[in-house]
């Protein structure tokens, strides 16, 4: 065998390495299993991966959703309603206190509920995966619903599913007739909230963080 050959196959193995190295690496960073998505953080904080949740297709960036998976670009925004008072990315009491929070850095033993919506779409399909921190459970039980929709009318209880200790998801299928040109309608709900509260615009005692 000339050298020119020897150096051609070792070439060829380099890349098949490399090549098999990066897919498997791929598959192990997009696994289905949400158990994967959660990572160990300092302080007991568990964060939720959104790039491994929407497989390399979206990412939190403080404020909201950004999502780019080729032909859907889009923005998912986030707010939510404390005991009745709006907020946006976060609810303080008057004393500067943090009560609940939308992010993907869940701690399930400091107190403060926190919580994030993440939206994806697979093959048509828009999946929406919701995580909640032990801090729901003790505040609520389990009276939280998930509303959803172009005019929420979808509904179901929230299960304590547990994917890591104290951290809870469910997962459900989005309504794609809300997603019109202007991308103004419904969206998801999840919180201690039912339909009738929307339909006349309750809000006492009401808290939810929520996806548009």
């Amino acid at each position: 065998m000339s050298k020119k050959v020897v150096v051609l196959v070792i070439i060829l193995i380099v890349v098949l390495a490399v090549a098999f190295t990066f897919f498997f690496r791929k598959q192990e960073a997009y696994s289905d299993n949400p158990k994967t998505w959660v990572e160990d953080k300092a302080s007991g904080v568990k964060e939720i991966n959104v790039e491994k949740v929407t497989k390399g297709k979206g990412y939190f960036n403080d404020i909201n959703q950004q999502y780019d998976d080729g032909d859907i670009v889009t923005v998912f925004g986030y707010d939510g309603i404390y005991d009745g008072e709006f907020f946006e990315n976060d609810y303080l009491d008057q004393n500067g206190k943090l009560l609940l929070e939308i992010t993907p850095d869940l701690n399930p033993n400091d107190g403060i509920m926190q919580g994030i919506i993440v939206e994806s779409v697979e093959d048509g399909i828009f999946i929406v995966n919701i995580f909640l921190d032990e801090d729901w459970r003790k505040n609520f039980g389990n009276d939280i619903n998930i509303l959803w929709g172009k005019t929420y009318q979808n509904k179901e209880i929230f299960k304590f599913n547990s994917i890591s200790d104290g951290i809870y998801m469910n997962e459900i299928i989005d309504d794609a007739d809300r997603f019109t040109e202007n991308y103004d309608l419904g969206g998801i709900i999840v919180g201690n909230i039912d339909q009738e509260d929307i339909k006349t615009g309750n809000t006492e005692g009401v808290t939810i963080i929520s996806l548009h």
